[in-house]
């Protein structure tokens, strides 16, 4: 059984219904356009739209609906799912590029190229993250004492060594 339980909630979400399908009727005669390059419809149509779904989310909170209650939903997991997920995805793109840059990119024998830049990419992502869980993260003061006194010293002698090694061969 339905009842409302309140009923200025119930017709305000419905005014907000109306308003906003009239709205995106009305903004169908313009032209709409892309989400990079906008027509004179997108704004309107796109609002009109976000007013309709504001207009159903606050019916249904005017509306009470018999029968068992139902249990609030826990946002610490959904949270950390969603970051997960979010950690995964920004990983992937940079993981690409060094897959391309570093690794050979998509080329392997006897698979299809798409396969080996998936194996690639998940050998690559297995170790990033085994990397990023099992060391701990280093405090600005060690990671620069780091670059200063052993990354400018290796690259010198990397530069110091090429030189010597182009001179001699040419």
């Amino acid at each position: 059984m339905i009842r409302l339980r309140s009923p200025q909630d119930f017709f305000a979400g419905l005014m907000f219904i109306a308003f906003g399908s009239v709205g995106a009727w009305v903004a169908q005669k313009y032209p709409f356009g892309t989400s990079i390059r906008m027509g004179p419809g997108y704004l309107p149509v796109v609002l009109s739209w976000c007013m309709v779904v504001m207009g159903v989310i606050i019916t249904a909170r005017g509306v009470v609906l018999d029968g068992d209650k139902i249990a609030p939903i826990k946002l610490r997991p959904l949270l950390f799912v969603l970051g997960a997920v979010l950690v995964y995805a920004y990983s992937i793109e940079r993981l690409g590029l060094a897959i391309s840059v570093f690794l050979g990119g998509w080329r392997g024998p006897f698979l299809p190229p798409f396969a080996w830049f998936m194996i690639k990419l998940s050998a690559f992502l297995f170790f990033y993250i085994w990397l990023r869980a099992t060391f701990p993260r280093l405090r600005y003061d060690q990671l620069m004492g780091f670059g200063w006194k052993v990354l400018l010293p290796a690259s010198l002698l990397n530069l110091a060594i090429t030189a010597v090694v182009v001179a001699l061969k040419g």
